[in-house]
């Protein structure tokens, strides 16, 4: 009985962890799997209740994150800090002119998950071709995150846009290094091979990318 009841204290914060391991690599239907085995009536946490508003809100669909705040309110999360969702939603999707202004005290708030307010921002900045202010971002990223993918795949897709391909080349090779789970970057990195002719290193890539069903038909197509 006494095991039981640890595995039931274990399991939450279990799946929380992968749960949020799953969203930095953007598996996001793996997440919100874990997400949801985390979410059992005899914990009913508020941390588990957010973690599935942020995956919805990378997912970028509207009327999800609509439907995850909605169930956030009937589980008592306060107006304050959904208020603060819907500011990072808006960042995310592109609505800067109304989200920036937001910016530094949501990067300095403690309840806020830095690296999230970051990736929310940055993928604003790009749908804008904000790129500068991207960089900028994610370059403090690198100071604050040294072991996270995500700014070097950024800064290979901005560099990618501007043709230099050398760069883009470094930043995603850095990418790969640092999370050899997260396929995108290595996608990015195989197309890049074969727009340089070098096809035999291309090859491996691309058939790791194979094995994630999201990127499979731009894997058989590069």
């Amino acid at each position: 009985l006494c095991a039981l009841f640890a595995l039931a204290a274990f399991w939450p914060a279990f799946c929380v962890r992968q749960a949020n391991r799953l969203l930095v690599l953007q598996d996001l239907n793996d997440a919100e799997s874990w997400a949801r085995l985390a979410d059992v009536p005899w914990t009913q946490s508020e941390d588990t209740t957010l973690l599935l508003c942020r995956i919805s809100r990378r997912r970028g669909d509207p009327d999800k994150f609509a439907s995850s705040i909605a169930k956030a309110k009937e589980k008592g999360v306060s107006s304050v800090r959904i208020e603060k969702e819907l500011q990072l939603f808006n960042a995310q999707s592109g609505g800067l002119r109304e989200a920036q202004v937001h910016l530094p005290s949501l990067l300095t708030d403690p309840t806020l998950d830095n690296r999230d307010v970051c990736v929310s921002f940055v993928i604003g900045y790009l749908r804008n071709q904000r790129y500068s202010e991207a960089q900028t971002l994610v370059k403090a990223m690198m100071q604050d995150f040294p072991d996270d993918p995500f700014p070097n795949y950024v800064l290979g897709r901005i560099h990618h846009l501007e043709n230099s391909l050398t760069k883009a080349e470094a930043d995603f090779s850095k990418a790969v290094e640092l999370s050899p789970e997260w396929l995108e970057p290595k996608l990015w990195l195989a197309e890049l091979l074969i727009d340089t002719h070098r096809h035999r290193e291309a090859i491996p890539l691309f058939r790791e990318c194979l094995a994630e069903n999201d990127l499979k038909a731009r894997a058989v197509s590069g």
